[in-house]
C-alpha cells in the first residue's frame, strides 16, 4: 500500500491511496470538512485504476513513456 498527502495548511489537503494488491486507487481531501471521488459505489470502495486511468484519458503507451523518462 503506498499513501501520500498533501496538505494545504490547517484544515485542507489531499489524500491519495494505492492499494497493489486490489489495484484500487483511493482519492480524498478535507477543506473545513472533507471529500472524495464518488464511484456510484458505498463510500470508501475506492476505484480501480485503470478506470481511474481511463477516466483521465493516461494510455498504456503515455505510462510506459513516463516510466523510461523516469529512468534517464
Amino acid at each position: 500500500m503506498s499513501k501520500l498527502e498533501f496538505s494545504g495548511g490547517g484544515d485542507s489537503g489531499v489524500s491519495i491511496e494505492y492499494v497493489k494488491s486490489r489495484r484500487v486507487l483511493y482519492v480524498g481531501g478535507w477543506y473545513d470538512g472533507g471529500c472524495d471521488i464518488w464511484t456510484g459505489e458505498e463510500s470508501g470502495q475506492g476505484i480501480p485504476l485503470a478506470e481511474f486511468l481511463d477516466w483521465l484519458g493516461v494510455t498504456d503507451a503515455d505510462v510506459r513513456r513516463s516510466r523510461k523518462e523516469a529512468k534517464s
